[in-house]
């Protein structure tokens, strides 16, 4: 039991496929999350790509392939699980990794590290994430068990721990449980 995933109690075998819903066409998501049911999975992990949620600095969208809200309630009303991957870094073979590309007009600011800046943009971004996402969490009745933080780190040079830290600080103090 102690080399379990415990859900409500219960060892839970998560047997989870990847769904890039901001590449899936909105009317489509529901047939895809009823055919992941149907080929046995009961968790959905997927991308939210910060560089669509808010490809204006300042203005978030979550609408059409960024109702990432929408997207929970499907999983939960086809009786899946989900694994949410917000980044801040998604990689994922999009554009800049799913950064939005205004964070280019600060070439000081050094991304993906302890850097305030960077820690301020993730923290607005991630903080508007949890306010669409908060009370679809599984410790709030929703579907919601995992949120991933960080992508693909230590891949392409050292891992920095520092930014790591700060960065599931900043995951908490938004409200992700």
């Amino acid at each position: 039991r102690d080399k379990n995933f415990v859900l409500d109690g219960q060892p839970t075998l998560l047997a989870a496929g990847e769904m890039h819903f901001g590449r899936v066409l909105p009317e489509d998501w529901d047939a895809r999350l009823k055919q992941a049911k149907a080929m046995g999975l009961n968790t959905v992990s997927f991308y939210l790509f910060w560089n669509q949620v808010e490809a204006r600095d300042g203005h978030f969208d979550f609408t059409g392939l960024n109702a990432v809200r929408r997207m929970l309630q499907l999983c939960q009303a086809n009786g899946l699980w989900a694994i949410l991957r917000p980044g801040p870094y998604c990689c994922a073979e999009v554009e800049y990794g799913g950064i939005p590309y205004w964070t280019l007009k600060s070439p000081d600011v050094k991304i993906r590290s302890a850097d305030p800046q960077w820690l301020a943009w993730s923290r607005r971004y991630l903080a508007k994430v949890q306010e669409q996402v908060a009370d679809l969490q599984v410790n709030r009745g929703g579907p919601l068990l995992l949120v991933q933080v960080e992508n693909e780190i230590g891949i392409t040079r050292p891992a920095d721990n520092d930014y790591m830290v700060a960065l599931h600080k900043v995951f908490q103090d938004v409200g992700f449980d």
